[in-house]
């Protein structure tokens, strides 16, 4: 015991003069930009202190437990463990705040693969986070318009924020110009500074665990973290993010987007058209406006189903706070879309039912080739019943589903969501050779795809095998099922089924599979859809992915 406790206390104590130290001139410029200031140093010492404190508790309640001899009292101890971990992570996450803040939401939405006593303890992360004072952020705004004085640009400015987030926070404003009232959202002035020493400490630290407890060894995942805080950093991405969504389900009424306002916006600071809603969570807040909770439910589906699956263009932080629901504006059908004609209605027709990007001259030409294959009747039922689902109110009053914080993406490999697609379509036909082709496609052992295989493999499973499988995933795929797990957890909120979320997401699978990895014409889209869709049909598929469900037990 004595043994075990000096090995840990000379190895967590010596981290920062083995950096410092070592011959690695990165090793030693990570320790540097760390503690670089007295903030960087405080943040830099709690941070190592709590690490350390951790290690130390770990093999103090760890020691003489075996899991082989005596189960119960092993996962016992770990479970306390693991819920003073979790406090301390909590903590630092707090107090730190910035990237500490973003890195615990992550933690806290992988209760797929995390204990759940983590996962619960980091979830007040996703709602609360520390604010800058108004002045702060008076000057922040002044600092990114230049030569224009704040007044010049706002006729109000409201000092309070009606929103804080971990990287940002975000202000009501009016517009001298236009009269328009405005979101605008201002990244705290100390975070790209910040960001850059709180990366290195994390990149230490990952570092370090991997060394002296090689089982949660997570330092493969810093590369991706470190790429992705990048981009959020970059708000003028973040609005190219926000717009290509926008356009992505510009035909969905269902689906909004505001608008970004790209006069005055800079890398620091984003203005958008300022939308009043709902959080999703607050699903008796919303009911009381005689919007349905399970339509909503749909919709969420739908809309990362298609995100997923035919896009490959992900929004990857989509937790509560990032989705309001809304009563959707009045207006019409015929003005939203624009069909004047018969061949505009089969063009609408075939871009629902095949997903193909049927636009510009030959969009007529291609929607008749889908129709000749024999899917007309098929086209416009499949355009009545998108036009249902589109403006919501079957059940209740029109809604829409408003997308906030643009930040967090994933592009797909263009080969990964056609492979990943394909999976789907081998559970839907329950056709096991597909599946395993798809899962080797992926880079997974073809048995992942086999449950009993899979379960007898991991039947004794530890925290060292997690990583390791985890590590083995294609990135995309970590990211997508980083989406889909928050989009469970909605959707169940909602009030809907595991069936019914594996149906809609089943469809855009479907879907995806005839969307083009690369530019093909409009005859190879035509091809596609009569090969993979039209051989079914619209009542075999469903009635496939019916018999599929049920002898999964979904509800």
């Amino acid at each position: 015991m004595l043994r075990a406790l000096t090995s840990t206390a000379v190895g967590v104590s010596g981290l920062g003069v083995a950096y410092v130290g070592a011959t690695d001139a990165d090793a030693r410029e990570a320790v540097r930009v760390a503690s670089q200031g007295s903030d960087g140093l405080v943040r830099f010492g709690r941070t190592c202190f709590n690490a350390f404190v951790t290690a130390v508790d770990w093999k103090v309640t760890m020691y003489g437990k075996d899991k082989d001899i005596d189960k119960d009292a092993y996962k016992e101890a770990l479970h306390a463990f693991s819920l003073r971990a979790a406090a301390r992570l909590y903590k630092v996450c707090n107090r730190n705040g910035g990237l500490y803040t973003k890195y615990g939401q992550g933690v806290a939405s992988m209760n797929h693969v995390l204990p759940q006593e983590i996962t619960d303890t980091l979830a007040p992360l996703q709602d609360r986070a520390k604010s800058m004072s108004s002045e702060m952020a008076r000057e922040t705004v002044a600092a990114e318009l230049g030569p224009l004085a704040l007044e010049d640009v706002f006729a109000s400015f409201d000092p309070e924020p009606i929103a804080s987030a971990s990287l940002a926070q975000v202000h009501r404003a009016v517009l001298r110009e236009t009269g328009e009232t405005v979101a605008v959202k201002v990244q705290y002035p100390y975070l790209r500074e910040q960001t850059r020493g709180d990366l290195a400490t994390l990149r230490m630290l990952t570092d370090f665990v991997g060394y002296w407890f090689p089982d949660f060894s997570y330092s493969w995942l810093t590369p991706a973290f470190a790429d992705n805080m990048t981009l959020e950093l970059d708000f003028i991405q973040e609005g190219r993010n926000s717009e290509r969504l926008g356009q992505m389900f510009a035909n969905r009424a269902d689906v909004y987007v505001p608008k970004i306002i790209w006069k005055h916006s800079s890398r620091r600071m984003l203005i958008m058209e300022y939308v009043e809603g709902v959080k999703i969570s607050k699903v008796d807040e919303f009911a009381a406006q005689g919007i349905h909770p399970l339509e909503v439910a749909t919709t969420v589906s739908s809309l990362f189903g298609d995100m997923i699956h035919v896009h490959g263009f992900v929004h990857c932080d989509p937790h509560p706070g990032n989705l309001f629901v809304r009563k959707a504006p009045e207006r019409s059908v015929w003005s939203n879309f624009g069909f004047v004609s018969t061949v505009s209605l089969l063009v609408a027709g075939a871009s629902t039912l095949y997903a193909a990007p049927l636009i510009g001259p030959a969009a007529p030409l291609a929607a008749l080739a889908l129709t000749s294959a024999g899917g007309l009747s098929s086209l416009v039922a499949a355009y009545k019943a998108q036009r249902v689902k589109t403006f919501g109110g079957k059940q209740g009053v029109p809604y829409q589903v408003v997308v906030l914080d643009h930040g967090m993406y994933r592009r797909l490999d263009p080969s990964f969501r056609k492979n990943y697609c394909m999976l789907w379509k081998a559970l839907l036909l329950r056709d096991a050779n597909l599946g395993r082709t798809a899962a080797m496609n992926l880079g997974v052992s073809k048995d992942a795809y086999d449950r009993a295989k899979l379960k007898d493999k991991y039947k004794d499973v530890n925290a060292g095998d997690i990583n390791k499988f985890l590590e083995s995933l294609p990135r995309d795929l970590l990211f997508v099922m980083r989406s889909t797990n928050i989009v469970r957890g909605i959707n169940l909120a909602l009030g809907g089924t595991s069936r019914l979320r594996f149906r809609i997401m089943g469809e855009s699978a479907v879907r995806g599979l005839l969307y083009p990895t690369k530019s093909v014409s409009m005859r190879k889209v035509a091809s596609l859809a009569s090969n993979e869709i039209i051989p079914y049909g619209a009542n075999t598929l469903a009635g496939a992915l019916e018999e599929n469900l049920s002898l999964q037990n979904l509800k």
